[in-house]
């Protein structure tokens, strides 16, 4: 019996399956054609599905979705021959050329301790053209029509966001009974977002601090990432100098390049070239030049 017990656990410990629910969601920012998120043809109509099955190769030949441990097990539980689950079978009897993965823009909960729905789950995987691995990844391609979403990862989000939150406005602190460090963030922030260059336009050292914080409040609350990244930034003064220069007029910036005034030739040609430019020790004569100018 102690034998037997045994196996069983060297079996157990051997699974590639696991406890886990994960659920395949639909990516609402592809709406198509209707763009009002209540209409029942948002996304996709009601009733309609995608059908996803193994990828074919640029050969022809069908990707093999699991790995050779994988494909052992699951034959084993599922009390296939040996083999069964091999993407070089003959078409009429390969179990990957009928085997598909129906989703729809209703949720897709998917049982990773059941040998099927684990299977869905690689299927799923292999189409990296259509289906984001995470709910992190969901913005990094454009022809993602759906994303994998896990509990743990949510909750992981979740935590971070309202960490980031609390720091935000603990940054926000430091700043906002200073006008002028309201000015200089709102500075930057401009020069690195071309589309929120007119946030601060109009607005100087005689300017209602309750307009500097109206103009702010709002980067803080929908920008959280970027508002921490550029005030805990080991550059922000560099990038508050060149800020600054560009304002003031002793440096001009064409586009996206950076040219000393009346300087058809640029000395940068972006933003984060021109911090560099001025970082650099060769360029201290320079970067002391603008300071003085500045001033």
């Amino acid at each position: 019996m102690a034998k037997a017990k045994e196996e069983v656990e060297v079996q157990e410990s051997n699974s590639v399956l696991r406890n886990e629910l994960v659920y395949v969601k639909p990516n609402l920012r592809l709406s198509g054609w209707v763009k009002n998120p209540k209409h029942r043809a948002h996304f996709m109509m009601d009733g309609t599905n995608k059908t996803y099955m193994a990828p074919l190769l640029r050969n022809g030949s069908i990707k093999n979705v699991l790995t050779d441990k994988e494909k052992d097990f699951l034959e084993e539980a599922l009390q296939m021959d040996k083999n069964d689950l091999s993407v070089y079978k003959k078409p009429d009897d390969n179990f990957w050329v009928t085997f598909k993965v129906d989703v729809s823009k209703d949720t897709l909960q998917l049982d990773l301790s059941v040998p099927y729905d684990f299977i869905k789950y690689k299927i799923l995987l292999a189409n990296t053209d259509f289906i984001a691995p995470s709910i992190k990844e969901v913005k990094n391609k454009a022809t993602y029509k759906f994303y994998i979403e896990r509990p743990s990862e949510v909750n992981a989000m979740k935590a971070e966001e309202l960490d980031n939150t609390t720091k935000a406005w603990e940054l926000y602190g430091t700043i906002s009974s200073d006008k002028g460090k309201m000015l200089d963030f709102l500075r930057v922030y401009g020069e690195i977002n071309k589309s929120a260059r007119s946030s601060a336009h109009g607005l100087d050292s005689k300017s209602a601090v309750e307009l500097v914080k109206k103009t702010l409040a709002p980067i803080v609350q929908d920008n959280l990432a970027v508002f921490i990244s550029i005030l805990e930034d080991p550059k922000y003064d560099s990038k508050l100098l060149l800020s600054k220069a560009v304002q003031a007029g002793i440096i001009e910036r064409k586009n996206s390049s950076y040219h000393d005034k009346g300087e058809s030739r640029a000395f940068a040609v972006s933003f984060q070239k021109a911090v560099e430019y001025l970082d650099h020790p060769e360029n201290g004569d320079y970067r002391q030049l603008i300071e003085t100018q500045i001033k």
